[in-house]
């Protein structure tokens, strides 16, 4: 028999609001790992992992943990994007150890953005979407569900919250060769 991988990312987003779901999952995971040659890889940020009910409860046969990018590393990114690494605060290079963050960073260099004076997330999306050309329609979509979110009390909107205005706009967009 062929091995078999089951990957499921983002664990802990689901043990802060949808933790009757958050159980169905690891009910699930329990029974898989009964299978033969089944192998469950789960990603969670650890203070979830540890302290969040009921993935503390979990029985995992192995837990890594991956340390923050070393500066070595994302010295060697920031050289191969031409951006000069010896200029970042060590604030900053702190910021830049977290994979997401650094990645969003190399993005807005190589868009001709400068990341300095960024020390959040946010502050990393909203230079990065002021160097993309986001069309009037598209940061429309953005709020909706940025609304829809807050609404619903969620860090993620599913498509059964989605009402039909969201499908008319899908719709329209198609109609017009755009993509949704």
């Amino acid at each position: 028999e062929k091995p078999k991988i089951l990957l499921l990312d983002s664990l802990d987003v689901l043990a802060y609001s949808r933790r009757m779901e958050l159980q169905e999952w690891l009910q699930h995971i329990d029974k898989l790992k009964l299978i033969k040659g089944m192998t469950i890889v789960c990603t969670s940020r650890s203070f979830e992992a540890e302290h969040l009910y009921p993935m503390n409860q979990q029985e995992w046969s192995e837990r890594i943990k991956i340390e923050p990018l070393p500066d070595e590393f994302i010295n060697n990114v920031l050289k191969k994007i031409k951006y000069d690494y010896k200029s970042i605060t060590s604030r900053f290079r702190k910021f830049l150890r977290i994979p997401l963050h650094l990645s969003l960073t190399a993005n807005i260099i190589e868009k001709g953005g400068d990341p300095k004076d960024i020390s959040t997330l946010h502050n990393l999306y909203t230079k990065l979407s002021e160097l993309l050309s986001i069309s009037t329609e598209d940061m429309n979509l953005f709020y909706y569900f940025a609304e829809k979110m807050i609404e619903n009390k969620r860090i993620s909107i599913g498509y059964s919250a989605v009402n039909i205005q969201l499908k008319e706009f899908i719709q329209k967009m198609e109609s017009s060769g755009l993509q949704a």
